[in-house]
């Protein structure tokens, strides 16, 4: 029986991360800190267990190319699929998703789509923003 539950709950946690629609699934033992000394590995643990989102805080990852904002993105929502939470993945799709909604004049669908889910973590922000401003 508990091997049954035990594989019930993997099967659950990977259809959360499928449904996530993450760009490559990452975790944070796979994440090199000794590469980023400036990043706290205890910090980062930390909000793996999930305080900031049933507090409903936002959390930004600010940093230079290549520090690991996106890998720590990912692993964050992973761990957050462990803890039975729904999420929406980094990776820009889900903002070019629902910019085509808001010229549809859809943005409310949209918005309702969005509110499912209890993390929703934003990859290049900086980039769709610039882009906008060029056109």
């Amino acid at each position: 029986m508990s091997a049954e539950l035990e594989d019930r709950e993997q099967r659950a946690v990977q259809r959360r991360i499928w449904e996530a629609r993450l760009p490559r699934v990452k975790t944070l033992e796979e994440f090199d800190f000794m590469q980023t000394p400036k990043i706290s590995a205890n910090q980062v643990r930390e909000l793996a267990e999930g305080g900031y989102i049933e507090r409903a805080e936002p959390l930004i990852l600010i940093g230079e190319a290549g520090t690991g904002k996106t890998h720590l993105a990912t692993a964050l929502c992973v761990a957050a699929c462990h803890q039975r939470r729904r999420c929406d993945s980094p990776g820009g799709r889900t903002g070019e998703r629902d910019g085509g909604a808001r010229q549809q004049g859809q943005l409310s669908r949209a918005i309702g789509r969005w509110s499912r889910y209890e993390l929703i973590a934003i990859d290049e922000v900086g980039v769709c923003a610039a882009r906008r401003g060029r056109s």
